[in-house]
């Protein structure tokens, strides 16, 4: 088992080869094109995202590595934008991350950090009184070092693809 957040355990919860069980899974949240997310059973302020059969577990590993990497940050930065990761499997197919409240594209922030490329309100959610985002595994890993400036406004949205405008609606 691959631990992220530090004392970060579920006794009981994970069986004995380090991958979440079946009666972890509560009811299902959502879907992607790589993942399903399902709420954690007895947890209401978790989220499992579990690799469809098939795919690789990319976003997973992304999101992993970008919380992993920012979450000891004392300065405002990237972490203060992202829900936390807390567990990650040896295979990285199964992640638990803190769970969201639902938001509205009203509710998404004038300005977002650059490097979040995917807004669309459902990869957005409110977490301990702020906006989060909750689905950052397509995140653009190195652009925040080659770019002048860290936000772009709900204003330059225009200046984005149209596949991520369309997204927004």
């Amino acid at each position: 088992m691959t631990t992220t957040e530090q004392n970060f355990t579920i006794p009981g919860r994970l069986s004995g080869d380090g991958q979440i069980g079946v009666g972890d899974m509560g009811e299902h949240v959502n879907s992607g094109i790589s993942r399903a997310v399902y709420a954690f059973r007895g947890r209401r302020d978790l989220v499992i995202k579990i690799t469809h059969d098939g795919e690789p577990p990319t976003q997973n590993i992304i999101e992993n590595r970008i919380w992993d990497h920012h979450r000891s940050w004392t300065i405002p930065g990237p972490k203060d934008w992202l829900a936390p990761v807390l567990w990650m499997s040896d295979d990285a197919r199964e992640l638990v991350m803190a769970r969201t409240a639902p938001i509205v594209r009203a509710q998404i922030p004038e300005r977002l950090p650059a490097f979040l490329t995917d807004i669309k309100a459902e990869n957005f959610g409110m977490l301990k009184g702020r906006v989060v985002c909750h689905d950052y595994g397509t995140v653009i890993l190195d652009l925040p070092m080659r770019l002048r400036r860290w936000y772009i406004t709900r204003d330059e949205l225009g200046s984005l693809p149209k596949w991520a405008v369309d997204r927004l609606a």
